[in-house]
């Protein structure tokens, strides 16, 4: 028996639902290269997906809110963890919407985030994520 917490709201006619993601993330730029911080090697979001209303499958661009730069989901310590807004873009989901039939449990794309880690400045991240959704 599969427990699996979902929620869904029903806006227009097309659903937006709200889930957890853990994901490996890869920092590619920085816009504060100046000011390092140590980047982790896990993340953990709530994220925002909305729904295509006939085909009822996920549109591959999310946002989510959560953690990044630390070593586990929960930490943030010193080192450089730290809170981000992201905007996703799934290649992996992007895929299945083209008919490719890939599991549903897997994501992988690029990132760009707001980045607001604690002891450090804020800065602008882009990078690209691979992940699952439990």
């Amino acid at each position: 028996m599969k427990n699996r917490l979902e929620y869904r709201i029903l806006v227009k006619g097309e659903r937006i639902e709200a889930g957890f993601a853990l994901s490996i993330p890869k920092v590619l730029y920085d816009t504060r290269r100046d000011d390092p911080v140590v980047y982790g090697n896990t993340s953990a979001m709530f994220r925002f997906y909305y729904l295509n209303g006939e085909s009822g499958l996920r549109y591959p661009v999310t946002v989510g809110l959560g953690t990044i730069g630390v070593e586990s989901p929960i930490d943030v310590s010193r080192s450089g963890g730290g809170f981000v807004i992201s905007l996703y873009l799934d290649i992996v989901q992007l895929l299945r919407t083209a008919g490719i039939k890939l599991s549903s449990r897997i994501n992988a794309g690029l990132d760009v985030s707001p980045f607001f880690p604690i002891k450090h400045k804020s800065r602008l991240l882009i990078g690209v994520r691979l992940g699952i959704v439990p």
